[in-house]
């Protein structure tokens, strides 16, 4: 059997996304900035945030989500909706909802994956009981 790598990759970088998505309640409670849980406080380590696209500015390598704005790095990933590879910042507009884990060092926040978040599995739709 032969396993694409790119897909594997992926579903593995989204996994560990998602895992880490879950967490990051737990680690809230240790935010002594008192925040809203999006991993603002100084330190080591991967942060998320989870919000709206602002604005891109893709000559300069940056986008704007939740009113933080975050720097593109040379080993950033990106993942839309639209595309399984190849992806760059400019895939993603203003307003795609999205997660964003990224470091941040001397102030600077870094992307290290951006992605579109999940729709709801399930829906809304319900089949109504004839009776």
């Amino acid at each position: 059997m032969e396993i694409n790598k790119g897909s594997f990759a992926r579903a593995v970088l989204m996994g560990l996304l998602a895992a880490s998505v879950c967490l990051l309640p737990l680690s809230a409670k240790g935010n002594k900035g008192g925040g809203k849980g999006d991993g603002a406080a100084s330190g080591d380590g991967a942060k998320v945030l989870m919000g709206a696209v602002g604005e891109i500015d893709a000559k300069a390598g940056t986008l704007m989500v939740d009113g933080k704005t975050l720097k593109v790095g040379e080993k950033s990933a990106f993942f839309p909706a639209s595309k399984k590879e190849g992806a760059t910042l400019a895939d993603f507009k203003k307003d795609d909802k999205v997660t964003v884990s990224y470091s941040e060092k001397d102030g600077e926040l870094t992307v290290i994956t951006l992605s579109i978040q999940s729709a709801e599995k399930g829906g809304k739709k319900k089949k109504k009981k004839s009776e």
